[in-house]
């Protein structure tokens, strides 16, 4: 011990200076739920956030609105409704068709009846007359709607762009169907696996050099693996293909785009449906297949259950990216959604989130629509503010950072900004955040934003928080999600 000072410091006063900030400490967070950031422990640098087109961009494609609200930022003016938040969107993935009404040798295309139209996604490569893209074979006026938004979303703001397959063309099928056998096996004929590379690689070059749309990526695959894609049971593009089969795809796929100088352009896989099964198909390939894959991309379909952590661990060792790459469900409120990204961050580490179909029926979609009635609600769904709160806050370059809650999101972005997303359920509380890791935060002013999804405040900014000793304290009325904006802090 020494009770002598230095440069001016009295270990007295420090003591003292360390028992009054223990007792505020303790004053401050009584009765409160306590969130701490640990800013040395991160998660990975985020890359962003998107919607898939395919369905609802194949009948409002051609409404550059859509692209400005999805894919631009700022505000955007809806209709009557009056100026909603763009979602600052900067990854679209592009579903490529598998459909065509043209025959050929008196073979044509086996749809199951009651079908919907709009789901019919137009295929280029109309029969197998003839490999080549500028024969009668193919015919790229098609899927003009959906072409048009692809091209929209990449002039507002898409950097990200992927390519994607529910099913093979409908002539490379078993049955000619790409809605699925009928016992939900495999249903690409084994002769075509080669066609099926050779298309997904042709049209990457044809959208590159004549179109000027550069593919990221490519999926072969749309939840392969499930048993669901039976001709009587699925209204929509999909097929079942085997692991032993996607191997040989996925080879015969990585060859074409080499082949067509198309090196830049990296295969994601296999789009699963689920956790555990995007992980059991990536156990199952082998080192040579996993080396040709760039990504793995899961869908999100598991919601609260499977094993994220189990997945982001065979990930990293193989030293490969994850992607949440189709999300979706049935709940306008958007606090299942909310919890499942939140879930997302805490245990699976993705580093992208992809919506399903912003305009869809009922809960479905962001913005409640019929595409087959080319009906639009002039009214979004409480999820749409509930995704801008992350959207338009988390953005590309984020530190994705340590949080103690599974409840919340926090990340560092490259302008110097920690921004918070935490959303309460089903009671009100009062939350306390802990920022005393960070070595320093300035006692100021903290912005956020409030989303009460059953009414009340609606992506409403406020100034009303202030950090204090690198702690701020906010209530949260049940079923509100908010934003904070921490300005003047250093890791």
């Amino acid at each position: 011990c020494s009770k002598e000072g230095y440069q001016g410091k009295n270990p007295a006063n420090h003591m003292k200076y360390q028992l009054a900030l223990l007792l505020f400490v303790n004053i401050f967070t009584i009765g409160a739920f306590t969130i701490s950031i640990n800013p040395t422990k991160t998660h990975g640098i985020w890359i962003g956030w998107g919607c898939s087109l395919a369905w609802w961009a194949n009948v409002f494609g051609d409404e550059p609105l859509f692209a400005s609200m999805f894919f631009g930022e700022g505000w955007v003016e809806y209709g009557d409704f009056g100026r909603l938040p763009a979602l600052g969107f900067n990854v679209a993935r592009y579903n490529l068709g598998a459909c065509s009404k043209e025959g050929y040798q008196d073979e044509f295309i086996n749809l199951p009846k009651g079908f919907p139209w709009f789901r019919e996604m137009e295929g280029f490569w109309l029969n197998w007359g003839n490999n080549s893209v500028d024969s009668n074979s193919w015919n790229w006026d098609r899927d003009t709607n959906q072409r048009k938004m692809i091209q929209a979303a990449a002039i507002s703001g898409a950097k990200y762009i992927e390519i994607f397959s529910n099913s093979p063309m409908w002539w490379m099928c078993d049955n000619h169907s790409p809605a699925g056998s009928i016992t939900g096996r495999d249903n690409l004929q084994l002769w075509n696996q080669q066609n099926h590379a050779y298309y997904l690689a042709s049209v990457i070059k044809y959208y590159k050099n004549q179109w000027n749309i550069s593919f990221d990526s490519v999926d072969p695959f749309n939840e392969p693996s499930s048993m669901w894609w039976k001709y009587y049971d699925h209204k929509q593009e999909g097929c079942h293909i085997d692991r032993e089969n996607q191997s040989k795809i996925i080879s015969y796929l990585r060859d074409y785009l080499d082949e067509m100088n198309l090196q830049e352009v990296i295969i994601s896989s296999s789009d699963e449906s689920y956790y555990d099964t995007a992980r059991e198909t990536f156990e199952y390939f082998n080192k040579d297949t996993r080396a040709k894959i760039g990504r793995i991309n899961t869908h999100g379909y598991q919601y609260y259950r499977g094993r994220r952590d189990l997945l982001y661990n065979i990930a990293h060792a193989n030293n490969k990216p994850i992607w949440n790459s189709e999300y979706g469900d049935d709940d306008p409120m958007g606090l299942k959604m909310s919890k499942c990204i939140t879930l997302d961050f805490y245990w699976l580490h993705n580093v992208a989130w992809v919506y399903w179909q912003p305009l869809d029926s009922g809960g479905w979609g962001l913005i409640p629509s019929n595409p087959a009635d080319k009906w639009i609600d002039n009214k979004p769904n409480a999820k749409y503010y509930v995704l801008a709160h992350y959207s338009r806050h988390i953005l590309e370059g984020s530190v994705v950072l340590s949080i103690s809650s599974e409840n919340g999101v926090c990340v560092m972005r490259d302008d110097g900004v920690l921004v918070i997303v935490y959303t309460a359920y089903d009671r009100a509380e009062e939350v306390v955040f802990d920022l005393s890791q960070f070595s320093f935060v300035d006692d100021a002013v903290v912005v956020r934003w409030v989303t009460n999804v059953y009414g009340g405040r609606t992506y409403s900014k406020d100034q009303s928080v202030v950090v204090v000793n690198k702690f701020f304290k906010v209530w949260y009325e049940a079923f509100t999600i908010q934003t904070f904006h921490v300005h003047n802090i250093t890791i």
